[in-house]
């Protein structure tokens, strides 16, 4: 069991105007195969910065919620693919969402 903090900057189609996104999450692993192979869940919450020449306000709530499996080939690298949704009400100044839906991640972690 661990907590995550994550930053990820992000752009907004079709302007590519960017906006930062700040999560802090519950993370559940299970060993599959030996101290190699893992699958986990995580869910949080967490703000998104908007940029304000698309949003009318600064900050918007958010929660999501994913599950992965990390790979690691050697002790402190590991390769992971991660699937799941997202929620908020961050909104373009046109009134349309931003920032929801299907999470697809992938991606190598290194522990220290």
């Amino acid at each position: 069991m661990a907590f995550r903090l994550r930053a990820n900057l992000q752009f907004a189609d079709p302007s590519w105007l960017p906006y930062a996104n700040l999560n802090l999450s519950f993370v559940q692993r299970y060993p599959v195969f030996q101290d190699k192979l893992y699958v986990y869940f995580e869910a949080g919450g967490g703000i998104i910065m908007a940029n304000r020449s698309i949003s009318p306000d600064p900050v918007y709530g958010s929660g999501f919620g994913l599950f992965g499996v990390e790979f690691h080939p050697t002790t402190p690298l590991g390769f992971y693919f991660e699937m799941g949704g997202t929620g908020t009400n961050a909104q373009t100044k046109s009134g349309s969402s931003y920032s929801n839906g299907f999470i697809l991640n992938t991606g190598m972690r290194f522990y220290f």
